[in-house]
């Protein structure tokens, strides 16, 4: 995770690669997934973050994050009664 939130300047998209080589062998990895998914938010890339993120939360209903990040893509998109249902799981108390 250092190298996609600080990558080396000569090459910036060293810790994405690594990511997708762990997705590769790993494709239901809930941890992969969710870093693959913070890092399309990031990015704006939005379809593709709901893709990711909402697997993580089929795996994990309790995390927390990955809904508060699909709450921001869904809104994003425009898929507004989504994003409300997403940031109601991402507010509310375990």
């Amino acid at each position: 995770m250092v190298y996609t939130d600080f990558p080396p300047s000569d090459n910036p998209m060293k810790g994405i690669l690594r990511l997708r080589e762990l997705d590769q062998p790993y494709p239901e990895n809930p941890s992969v997934l969710y870093q693959l998914g913070r890092l399309a938010v990031q990015t704006g890339q939005w379809e593709r973050a709901i893709e990711r993120l909402d697997k993580v939360v089929e795996f994990n209903p309790e995390n927390r994050n990955a809904w508060c990040l699909l709450a921001k893509a869904n809104q994003e998109t425009g898929n507004q009664d989504r994003a409300s249902f997403c940031q109601a799981q991402c507010q509310r108390d375990n």
